[in-house]
């Protein structure tokens, strides 16, 4: 049945023994609304579905036109000189009417490790590396002339430093104000460059360098004005558009991730399922509430689902290795935790070892090297190993309850359990009055705008519990905040104001727990 034409009959009258133009439509069906009975419906919609691989059409009588016409689902078409509404139905994820076809939903359209569900951008990674214009010009207070751009300092690339300066008054650009001072404009001649001056700007010299990156030292240098920034494509959620456009209770699978853990738990607790899709989900439902409310049991309720290993304390990764044990409701397994409490608050080892007991309280034994005396205190049994270091130890000192180990005299971790042993007040502290490095409006992860002065001249202590910020503070905002100041080479600080008292320093040196 061609649009705006004539319906007819088979066998096929004489007159149309001509091949059918496209698109030709054979009719199944023909029912009036109200009169024609459910079953009926059902029955001639799964024939069209069935011959018609997948899809079928449905012709509906209708005379409006107009705005309102205009805005109902389907096309208008003509036939035996009436107006029919044309809606398109399908078995599959699609749409005729806006040309949407999705693919039908399985585990690696929603994997970002998976080419089915990563972002064709950033290809599952969430960022993508590009110029970082606070590396390029790391003192946006100097101007053009004495250097604002680092990468045209070396005597290599000065010659691009030299161009820009030669037409800088054919294109209007200043050079003597502080770069920060620049307008939006001025700063776009510098980045996209001026083609009718022969210029190519950064951008071109950074596609230059792009050419050449097959030399090692290109490769170094190229490195050193780049940093991640979030995927424009994706929004940082890491999955392609098709695996986004999947909800459940109102939100995708990225803005799930970008949730705390406690308010994902709460939202999957209270999602509005009918029985049939409770039924059907049972199973997923039960392991996603129970690996977040394992999360929540070990102290970790605030984090987001989306935040990355490296991004976390050494106790907070300590306590996500545990969970993932806790979730896999194994038994009669033989646990082996290496010193876990390394880092942890005291508040943090409480947590710890509730984890612990319920791995022992499942049917599995538990074997923790350590040295913490709250975990020592709640062992069931304790195997001390000494007397002493090297040549010294190698041998059973000591084996038995917490309690009886208090009453040893051979147990050198007894006599500090029982308070024979112990170390005093140290009466002696340095008066902080050697300067200070202030660091204001630090904001990475969870810090919310802190400002803190920290004494020279002392042992000065952060602390506080784990995921509370102070690695953010120390090592990710600090310390590549003073490399900057002291032109040493650091990854990219956290957000910050300003740090104070630089000057105070000849260098700065970061020793951490890496091999």
């Amino acid at each position: 049945m061609p649009p705006d034409s004539l319906s007819f009959s088979a066998p096929r009258p004489p007159s149309l023994l001509s091949p059918l133009p496209s698109p030709s439509y054979p009719i199944v069906d023909r029912l009036v609304a109200g009169r024609s009975g459910e079953s009926r419906l059902s029955d001639s919609l799964e024939t069209a579905f069935a011959k018609g691989h997948g899809r079928c059409c449905a012709f509906v009588e209708s005379s409006e036109d107009g705005p309102a016409a205009a805005a109902q689902q389907g096309r208008m078409e003509t036939i035996d000189e009436k107006s029919w509404r044309r809606i398109n139905f399908s078995t599959n994820l699609s749409c005729d009417d806006c040309g949407l076809d999705y693919p039908a939903p399985e585990p690696k359209l929603f994997s970002f490790n998976s080419p089915l569900g990563a972002c064709t951008e950033c290809e599952g990674f969430g960022n993508i590396v590009d110029l970082d214009m606070e590396l390029i010009v790391p003192d946006p207070g100097k101007s053009l002339r004495d250097g604002a751009i680092a990468p045209w300092n070396t005597p290599a690339y000065a010659h691009e430093l030299k161009k820009l300066l030669s037409i800088a008054r054919k294109i209007d650009l200043p050079i003597d104000v502080p770069f920060r001072d620049l307008t939006e404009s001025q700063r776009a001649l510098i980045v996209h460059g001026a083609p009718d001056h022969d210029f190519g700007g950064l951008g071109g010299f950074f596609a230059w360098l792009e050419r050449r990156k097959y030399k090692m030292h290109v490769r170094v240098f190229l490195s050193r004005w780049r940093s991640y920034r979030p995927c424009p494509a994706c929004g940082g959620a890491r999955l392609r558009p098709e695996a986004l456009a999947v909800r459940i209770g109102g939100r995708n699978l990225g803005e799930i991730c970008a949730m705390k853990v406690r308010d994902a738990a709460a939202m999957f607790r209270d999602l509005e399922l009918s029985e049939y899709e409770r039924q059907v989900g049972r199973m997923m439902l039960d392991q996603v509430g129970a690996r977040l409310a394992y999360l929540e049991a070990v102290g970790l309720g605030y984090l987001t689902l989306d935040r990355t290993l490296r991004t976390l304390s050494g106790g907070e990764a300590r306590r996500v290795s545990l969970t993932s044990a806790l979730g896999s409701s194994l038994v009669n397994m033989l646990y082996v935790l290496d010193e876990p409490s390394i880092g942890l608050h005291p508040r943090d080892i409480r947590q710890l070892l509730d984890a612990v007991k319920q791995l022992r309280d499942r049917g599995n034994t538990v074997v923790v090297v350590e040295h913490e005396e709250a975990i020592i205190r709640a062992a069931d049994q304790v195997v001390e190993i000494g007397p002493g270091a090297g040549q010294r130890g190698g041998k059973i000192v000591f084996q038995g309850a917490p309690g009886e180990m208090q009453k040893s005299s051979d147990s050198l971790t007894g006599d500090y359990l029982a308070g024979r042993r112990g170390f005093g007040p140290n009466g002696r502290r340095r008066e902080p009055n050697h300067g200070w490095i202030r660091l204001a409006g630090a904001r990475g992860n969870n810090l919310h705008n802190v400002t803190v002065e920290f004494p020279l001249g002392v042992l000065c202590l952060v602390t506080g519990v784990s995921g509370s910020g102070k690695s953010t503070l120390v090592q990710d905002t600090l310390y590549p905040a003073l490399c900057r100041r002291l032109r040493k080479d650091a990854p990219k600080p956290y957000p910050f104001d300003d740090v104070f008292g630089d000057g105070q320093l000849d260098d700065v040196i970061m020793i951490d727990q890496s091999p």
